[in-house]
């Protein structure tokens, strides 16, 4: 959570493309295209017996995919037993699932839907997350939020689904959270949570909409699942269908709605994200932890690249999940309206400073992310304006 963005330039659209295309001529030296019309656009990678069903990989994205990478052994290795994803790769590996049961990205338009209340405008352009699991701590940090004039803070669906099998949210939790945490202002409900929580609440979405509907939360962010950057193609295309669905199902909330949209590789973003703009979504949500975790790789600045592309025909408002504002130049910018994260709390060697000294502390760096976020957003705005 947090990560900056020192160690990745964000440089204009159009070199970003040229460079893109560039790459991909050079892969296209090396790899065989698929005869399929649906895939002549897409090059895929040679000695790959799962390619019908990923058939938008290339060759450089084939290279990082877990379950072509695993299948090198004779047995899927220990760290797969854990992942959501063995059922679909065991049963891929043993031809058990067909090219027509993946659906085309394309064909995911066929879903579409208008949302009935979508979130127009967050109040602030950083939302500070809280501690809501000890009632101590966000205590003091709802302190700190009203003290900094604050009118909206985030609250993680992580920190209050239940561990027991047969309950969805903590009972503790299901009371209007503007009262158990004693705060008058809008409060955020984020969903990008743990895979065993994703697949918990896709299987009961009508208890997840009456418990939701229960806490009287302002704002949440649509269905998440689970979503790696190596998982096979087909395993993302399948988990988009299921949270679309699912996303749909959940639009008789009584809160407003922002669209989360999870990370994917650009293609599968881009035209994602213009199906969630198409829904009539106004603020789309980005998780950022994942994408954070390959900076090196240079995967975040494809993913602001393609929203920022998207930003020169769409109008809508950008949310970054689970990072925090660094002061942006014209050389390495970004283009979000609005950051949420927990990392306002992070105190260095807090065991060794008193309660009012730490409160202090977190008070300071809370105002400096406000405004970092706020000035970035008025350079980023001008920087724009001159790019297109």
């Amino acid at each position: 959570m947090g990560l900056g963005y020192q160690s990745e330039k964000i440089y204009p659209i159009k070199d970003y493309l040229k460079n893109e295309d560039f790459i991909q001529n050079q892969r296209i030296k090396k790899i065989q295209k698929h005869k399929s019309k649906e895939s002549k656009n897409f090059v895929l990678p040679i000695e790959c017996r799962f390619f019908k069903l990923c058939k938008y990989c290339t060759l450089s994205f084939s290279n990082e995919c877990c379950l072509k990478y695993n299948l090198k052994f004779s047995n899927f290795p220990k760290e797969c037993q854990s992942c959501y994803n063995l059922d679909l790769c065991q049963r891929a590996n043993e031809n058990k699932i067909s090219e027509n049961e993946i659906p085309d990205i394309k064909k995911i338009n066929i879903l579409q839907y208008n949302v009935k209340n979508p979130e127009y405008e967050l109040k602030h352009n950083y939302i500070p997350k809280i501690d809501i699991h000890s009632p101590k701590l966000r205590k003091e940090q709802i302190k700190v939020i009203k003290s900094c004039k604050i009118k909206i803070l985030n609250v993680s669906l992580q920190k209050i689904m239940s561990p027991n099998e047969n309950e969805l949210i903590k009972r503790e939790y299901l009371v209007d959270l503007h009262e158990l945490l004693n705060f008058s202002g809008r409060i955020l409900l984020t969903t990008n949570i743990q895979d065993k929580f994703c697949e918990k609440i896709m299987q009961n979405i009508p208890k997840f909409i009456e418990q939701v509907n229960l806490m009287n939360v302002d704002v949440i962010t649509t269905i998440d699942a689970n979503f790696y950057w190596n998982q096979p193609l087909f395993i993302t295309l399948l988990r988009l269908k299921d949270i679309t669905i699912a996303n749909r199902k959940i639009n008789e909330m009584n809160c407003s709605q922002i669209g989360l949209v999870p990370p994917m590789i650009p293609v599968f973003t881009k035209k994602y994200m213009d199906f969630m703009l198409k829904a009539n979504f106004k603020v789309i949500g980005i998780p950022m932890q994942e994408i954070n975790k390959d900076n090196e790789r240079g995967i975040k600045s494809k993913i602001f690249h393609t929203a920022n592309s998207i930003k020169n025909y769409k109008t809508f408002k950008l949310l970054l999940i689970s990072t925090s504002p660094i002061k942006a130049s014209p050389k390495d910018l970004i283009f979000p309206d609005y950051y949420a994260s927990l990392t306002w709390t992070f105190i260095k060697n807090s065991k060794l400073l008193s309660n009012e000294i730490i409160n202090q502390k977190r008070k300071q760096k809370l105002h400096n992310y406000k405004e970092i976020a706020r000035s970035n957003k008025n350079e980023i705005k001008n920087t724009y304006n001159i790019w297109w």
